[in-house]
């Protein structure tokens, strides 16, 4: 049943701002800036990491001393478990429906949910200092799944740690690696608009 508008604007705002896989790196961001383990700007603190799309692309620094590098791994529709066995997702689900205040056009607000696999790899000049890190985000990501969800609707789930051999050799053994592994279940939203038609009687 369409509704004249959401019910407030805290509604709309809140069923609008799920975020898809691209917004997954800003939001991961995010969360290290609040918490005070990013750095950022010229400043290097050796405590903290740099958060990158790419990496080693970049030459060794010493804002590379420290480095976490995003990486999408796999991206799927949802499967869901039922009664019947697991069944792919084929069809986009209705979240809202409104007409427009605007337009007077009936719209819906749909959405595809997805599964993305998540790698962020972990590297450090000292094997010390890897276990370190990886313990501190390790921390963090299991602690703040609430925050995604309630503040992005993104659910995130912790998988675990895996080794990377190469990265023992990156930089001529100048850096340790491991991988640290999440899935973020996703809404990729799109609009669909209505004509109000009349309805003709072909009497």
């Amino acid at each position: 049943m369409f509704t004249e508008l959401f019910k407030n604007k805290g509604q709309e705002n809140f069923l609008k701002q799920a975020v898809d896989f691209y917004d997954l790196f800003s939001i991961i961001q995010e969360l290290f800036q609040e918490i005070g383990i990013l750095n950022e700007g010229d400043s290097v603190d050796p405590n903290k990491v740099s958060f990158k799309f790419s990496y080693p692309s970049e030459f060794y620094d010493e804002s590379t001393e420290n480095t976490v590098a995003f990486d999408l791994l796999e991206r799927k529709l949802v499967i869901y478990n039922t009664s019947e066995g697991n069944v792919r997702q084929l069809r986009s689900h209705k979240i809202n429906g409104y007409v427009d205040p605007v337009s007077g056009l009936e719209k819906e607000l749909m959405a595809y949910f997805f599964q993305n696999k998540l790698q962020l790899y972990v590297y450090s000049t000292s094997s010390e200092k890897l276990y370190q890190i990886l313990n501190t985000l390790e921390s963090v990501l299991l602690k703040h799944r609430e925050w995604f969800n309630k503040k992005y609707r993104v659910k995130i789930e912790y998988n675990g740690i895996i080794s990377d051999a190469s990265g023992h050799n990156l930089y001529h053994n100048r850096m340790f690696c491991k991988i640290i592994c999440l899935t973020a279940y996703t809404e990729a939203q799109y609009e669909q608009h209505y004509e109000t038609l009349d309805i003709i009687d072909a009497k």
